[in-house]
């Protein structure tokens, strides 16, 4: 479980600078259901555009929203200190079609189930205080990679809301990488829908 999808987003984990931060999330790869390898990002159609909804469109999305989160890290003078961010934009969405990636529909608790699922992760594990606080920041991104739109008519449970710089980060990254013109963007990249953009 999770081979495929740990050797199409494995890459990205080099943009994280510290070796055992890189294989802390490397590691939580091999942990996600290699379902959601074909998924698109949102099961509507509705919240992403043509390349996100395509088949491997939600790998598409992580791409991406990596890309545009490196892009404003950089623009902030960059650095080690923004890891957790990049290793958020890498795994907020893995668990969006629910723990064992078999919803027939995106699941609006994702968020929570992917903080919970990479805090139960990194829990089995020997770390130091200075990987804790960084899987304790990955956690905290990734439940509130939402923003501000922290609730749903088709859920009862509400989001943590994102507040701090480093979460709108990651929100800003995620929602600008959503977006209809991140097609055109992102056709530089030789990537067409229904073509896996690794």
């Amino acid at each position: 479980m999770g081979e495929r999808i740990k050797n199409e987003l494995n890459r990205l984990t080099f943009e994280i600078s510290d070796d055992k931060k890189r294989a802390l999330i490397s590691g939580f790869l091999e942990h996600v259901p290699d379902t959601v390898f074909e998924k698109p990002a949102c099961s509507s159609g509705k919240y992403h555009n043509p390349k996100d909804n395509a088949v491997g469109g939600l790998m598409w999305h992580l791409r991406t929203t990596l890309r545009v989160a490196q892009t404003l890290i950089d623009a902030m003078g960059g650095g080690p200190s923004y890891d957790h961010v990049r290793a958020a934009a890498i795994i907020h969405d893995l668990l969006k079609y629910g723990e064992d990636g078999t919803s027939p529909n995106t699941v609006f608790e994702h968020p929570l189930l992917g903080a919970a699922a990479f805090r139960d992760f990194c829990a089995k594990k020997r770390l130091d205080e200075r990987l804790k606080g960084f899987v304790s920041d990955v956690v905290r991104l990734v439940e509130r990679h939402h923003g501000r739109f922290t609730t749903s008519k088709y859920s009862e449970k509400k989001l943590p809301k994102a507040e701090r710089v480093d979460e709108m980060i990651l929100h800003f990254a995620d929602m600008v990488s959503s977006a209809e013109y991140m097609d055109a963007i992102s056709d530089k990249f030789g990537c067409i829908p229904g073509e896996h953009p690794f």
